[in-house]
């Protein structure tokens, strides 16, 4: 009986183990794989030798050290410094810093100008009168025990304002020369000549009120304004009213309802000086107990009326007292 295709096979001889090693050999790898899979060179940083450690003598002066050892150096430049500031705009002492305070605006530096701090001493203020102004000048003069350098410092500057509040300063004392240059400023400066009523010593105030001397009208103004100072006020009304050709009880009304400006009316109309009204002014509110303000709003209002001739003046107050 023939054998069976199975049998057959099963019986078939075995190849030879060339043709099975070619059976199991893979295919040939590609040349970038071979890369991909080999490991990298080593860097030429890792392979370099290590540098020595410096010495000291490998170190200049424009050479910084890093912060970890063994490391290469690199050099830098030397670091440039900052111009020195200038002399005046130094601040070695509280003299010198009340002196940069004070040259700020008046608003600012005006508190500390009038307060009494133990740094504004002579030399300070002597500083701040050479660099400020008016504004300034004018809260200095107002200081109490100004010494006397202060004092002549503020003269010689002229200042309207700086003078006005230096002669209404009672505790400032007043040498021969300074109160020379205060009579020449007080010549062409109103409000001074007025200030210098209340100063003794001064011969301007004696011979300020006397106006028109060479027509007897200065010696009556004279004595309407020492009446008006010893508070004799009912008699400096009686005389002003017959002089001026008034009824007495019309301008004593005329005073006490509108005093600041009945009174300039009959200042004017009598032919006193301008400077002689603000303090005649200032003598009336006290002695009637009314308030008074030196920067009243209504200042320049009033001395306008000085504008006006004695004879205008004096037909404005009659019209005005005709009301009452």
């Amino acid at each position: 009986m023939p054998a069976s295709r199975t049998s057959a096979a099963r019986k078939s001889p075995t190849p030879p183990a060339q043709t099975r090693a070619q059976t199991r050999a893979k295919p040939p790898r590609s040349p970038a794989l071979i890369a991909a899979v080999e490991p990298a060179p080593e860097p030429a940083a890792l392979t370099a030798p290590r540098p020595a450690r410096p010495t000291s003598r490998d170190f200049a002066s424009s050479v910084y050290l890093a912060a970890r050892p063994f490391c290469l150096t690199r050099p830098a430049t030397a670091p440039q410094s900052l111009p020195p500031a200038p002399a005046d705009n130094l601040v070695r002492s509280p003299q010198d810093l009340v002196v940069k305070l004070g040259q700020m605006p008046i608003e600012l530096a005006a508190p500390m100008l009038a307060a009494p701090l133990p740094a504004l001493d002579t030399p300070a203020l002597l500083a701040l009168v050479k660099s400020t102004g008016e504004a300034h000048h004018a809260v200095i003069a107002k200081r109490k025990g100004l010494d006397w350098r202060v004092v002549k410092a503020i003269l010689r500057a002229g200042h309207e304002i700086a003078i006005l509040a230096l002669a209404e300063n009672r505790s400032a004392v007043l040498d021969e020369e300074d109160r020379a240059v205060m009579s020449a400023h007080a010549e062409t400066m109103i409000m001074v000549r007025g200030a210098l009523l209340n100063r003794p010593g001064f011969a301007f105030a004696s011979a300020g009120a006397r106006l028109n001397a060479e027509d007897g009208l200065g010696h009556a103004n004279l004595r309407l304004l020492k009446l008006a100072r010893a508070g004799r006020h009912a008699i400096f009304v009686r005389d002003a009213a017959r002089r001026l050709h008034l009824t007495a009880t019309a301008l004593a009304s005329a005073l006490s309802t509108s005093p600041d400006v009945s009174l300039a009316l009959v200042t004017c109309a009598l032919g006193m000086d301008q400077a002689v009204f603000p303090h005649l002014l200032s003598v009336w509110h006290a002695h009637h107990g009314l308030p008074h303000r030196a920067d009243a709003p209504h200042k320049p209002l009033l001395l306008s009326v000085f504008s006006l001739t004695p004879a205008d003046a004096q037909r404005k107050l009659s019209a005005g007292l005709g009301n009452f």
